[in-house]
């Protein structure tokens, strides 16, 4: 009986001498591997910087933003390392992406224009007013911590005040690029601004930063930015569409359609410092995308740019591209429906929560007739007997059209729709699958 339970125990101390090896390490070996595929998947999810701003936590935003944006760099390093040797690579990769600032964005663009461009009458020179924070504590505060400062209100306004202007000139049906040149009538609507938010940092985004932040900036977000834009043809309106969503995803602030010109009644006080979305309504009762401001990363851009993706990729001619439903405001729309999910009434005036803490205010359509104005149709003298409107002035003045009057220069630019011209776009470049044969066959 002795032996018997002295070899039991044996055996048993045997068992768990080995408990380690046994039980413990394949137990920590996949429970390794669950966190790490775990940690794959996590940070190849799209979606997940348009939940930053909803984490609420400064710390655990930083990590995961600096892990997303270390894997995509990798990602696209390879693409463009592997895509070097081939001269029509998509002009995505001409360049290793970066993440600009806006003071960057703004500095690059005012080189830009005095070395390729001089403002003649009737355009005026555009300056960016830029508004920092003074530190007496500490000097050499970076400029760029000192205009977060100063943007935020020391991190206690959600929606950053910068105020976002844009026009871009370059399409050859939309006349040439002029730079930071604009038309002294549209200038008219910056200085109105300048004077009733005094408190704003105020930036004019023309050709050159326009497609600098949408050809190379840093989009980990969105992947599919670079496809998209091949099938965007209308460069003026489609373009701003997209482009407008994005500066507002990225740095935040309100955005202004630049022939709206606000009038006394529009003060800053009206974005309140502790909402993250504010808007008008439009004609339909959406979200006024001729006027809005977000908070950086905010779900209603990030779903906007999500619905934007869908309908270009799914649009059945890009010659006719119907830009209200694609690009304009029922893609915002559905972005603001997402994000104010389960409140039955933010369509309506006022206070409106949504996900991951958002806060919106929403005025009527009859309060932004009182707090804009829009001078396109207001009379100029044609010559000494005649009238026409100051919209006709500009546009004669420009060599442009509106964009309801543009799209039908689009057809010689391709025909068919977004997937079959995406496919001859890759067909044409050296990565398709077979070139070797396409070459002799066309030869």
């Amino acid at each position: 009986m002795k032996k018997s339970k002295s070899r039991l125990l044996r055996r048993s101390n045997k068992y768990s001498d080995n408990g380690i090896s046994k039980s413990i390490f394949p137990g920590i070996l996949l429970l390794t591997t669950c966190i790490m595929l775990m940690i794959h998947l996590f940070s190849e999810q799209r979606s997940m910087a348009g939940w930053m701003k909803g984490l609420q936590s400064a710390d655990i935003s930083a990590i995961v933003s600096s892990w997303a944006t270390a894997t995509t760099s990798k990602k696209q390093d390879e693409v463009a390392q592997s895509d070097s040797s081939h001269p029509s690579s998509s002009f995505l990769f001409s360049s290793l992406p970066q993440k600009f600032s806006l003071l960057q964005l703004s500095r690059e663009s005012a080189q830009n224009h005095q070395q390729h461009h001089n403002c003649t009458w009737p355009f005026v020179l555009i300056d960016d007013r830029i508004l920092l924070q003074q530190d007496q504590d500490n000097a050499n505060k970076e400029k760029t911590e000192q205009f977060d400062a100063w943007s935020y209100q020391h991190n206690k306004r959600k929606i950053p005040r910068i105020l976002h202007l844009a026009w871009i000139h370059d399409d050859p049906h939309h006349g040439p690029n002029k730079g930071r040149c604009l038309h002294h009538l549209q200038a008219v609507s910056i200085q109105r601004w300048k004077k009733l938010f005094p408190n704003y940092s105020i930036f004019y985004h023309d050709d050159y930063s326009v497609a600098k932040m949408m050809q190379q900036e840093f989009w980990p977000e969105f992947p599919e930015l670079a496809k998209v834009l091949q099938c965007v043809k209308m460069l003026n309106a489609m373009l701003i569409d997209i482009w407008r969503q994005l500066v507002l995803y990225r740095f935040g602030g309100l955005y202004v359609d630049l022939d709206e010109i606000p009038t006394e009644q529009f003060t800053e006080d009206l974005i309140p410092q502790h909402v993250d979305f504010f808007s008008f309504s439009d004609d339909f009762n959406r979200p006024s995308q001729w006027c809005f401001a977000t908070s950086p990363g905010h779900p209603a851009t990030y779903h906007s740019m999500l619905t934007i993706f869908q309908r270009i990729l799914e649009m059945p001619e890009i010659s006719r591209p119907k830009l209200v439903t694609m690009t304009g405001p029922e893609a915002l729309k559905y972005g603001y429906s997402y994000a104010f999910l389960g409140q039955d009434d933010r369509y309506n005036e006022g206070m409106h929560y949504g996900i991951f803490y958002a806060t919106g205010i929403k005025y009527t359509r009859k309060k932004a007739a009182v707090c804009l104005v829009n001078n396109r149709n207001d009379p100029f003298p044609y010559n000494a007997t005649h009238n026409w409107t100051v919209a006709k002035q500009y546009e004669a003045d420009l060599g442009a059209v509106h964009w309801t009057k543009a799209g039908s220069h689009l057809v010689d630019q391709g025909r068919g729709s977004c997937q079959q011209h995406l496919y001859e776009f890759e067909r044409r470049s050296s990565r398709f699958p077979g070139r070797e044969w396409i070459q002799q066959e066309q030869q």
